[in-house]
């Protein structure tokens, strides 16, 4: 059996322990050092977090699409999405919460400004460069919003980790941290969800042992994990760079314009 022991000096005993603690796994430490499951730093900072609106503001900042909207900014070379998180009820916009996420390359904010007083007045003023609703939903952030600044963050790796004979093993951000602009942290992480439980069934089965289940796991959660990974890392310099987007297959058969005969917005 693997037994975990918790700060709080509670124990729990299993038959396989399952990292998914995220980019900063303490399982993965557990099977790699704290050396060897160290993320590597990316040139991609992010200010990331989530906040509500009052009723008409908030559907304002959802007119655009009632689940994701993102653009990039050509002259800023920023990234801005918007995302639904929570609708506790569809009949009250004053409950719902969104994520806001801005991003950029190769500028951290100037340390006098590090802080949520001067976080917030960067989004602000980044945000009133923009288009509707990205514009307003940057404005309208309250006061003392908690603004946290990320950097992006990848886990490089050659080789799978010993598994300690099936008893241990990683799935979702605490196998492969990536950072989030190809969009496919949660689908990896659904299939090696799916991967897994597979592995458990072969075992439980007697199909195979744990030792060969798990390995067989191990390996193509690896192999996928880390392809995908690289992708997402490249994806995250590029999109940031207007030329480079503009290039991209994204841009070029990716999307369509449609010219709005009463506004003339390309959508």
């Amino acid at each position: 059996k693997v037994v975990a022991v918790f700060a709080d000096g509670t124990r729990a005993r299993g038959d396989v322990l399952v990292g998914c603690d995220g980019a900063r796994s303490r399982v993965r430490e557990a099977l790699c050092g704290v050396e060897g499951a160290a993320v590597t730093a990316l040139p991609v900072w992010m200010i990331n977090f989530t906040q509500g609106y009052g009723a008409e503001q908030a559907r304002h900042v959802r007119s655009l699409n009632p689940v994701f909207a993102t653009s990039v900014h050509p002259e800023l070379e920023m990234m801005f999405w918007l995302s639904i998180q929570d609708v506790p009820d569809p009949e009250k916009p004053e409950t719902w919460i969104f994520q806001l996420l801005i991003s950029w390359l190769d500028n951290p904010i100037p340390e006098a400004e590090n802080n949520d007083a001067g976080r917030l007045a960067f989004v602000r003023r980044v945000s009133e460069q923009w288009a509707e609703p990205w514009k307003s939903a940057g404005l309208w952030v309250k006061e003392g919003t908690r603004i946290p600044l990320d950097q992006g963050t990848c886990w490089e790796r050659a080789t799978p980790w010993d598994n300690r004979k099936g008893r241990m093993t990683l799935c979702g951000d605490a196998a492969h941290p990536m950072p989030p602009h190809r969009g496919q942290g949660l689908n990896v992480a659904i299939q090696d969800a799916s991967l897994f439980a597979a592995a458990i069934i072969e075992a439980a089965s007697g199909a195979k042992s744990l030792s060969e289940a798990i390995d067989a796991y191990d390996k193509e959660m690896f192999e996928r994990g880390t392809k995908e990974m690289k992708i997402s890392v490249a994806q995250s310099k590029a999109i940031h760079k207007w030329e480079t987007l503009m290039e991209s297959p994204l841009a070029k058969i990716g999307m369509r314009q449609t010219k709005k005969a009463e506004t003339g917005v390309a959508e």
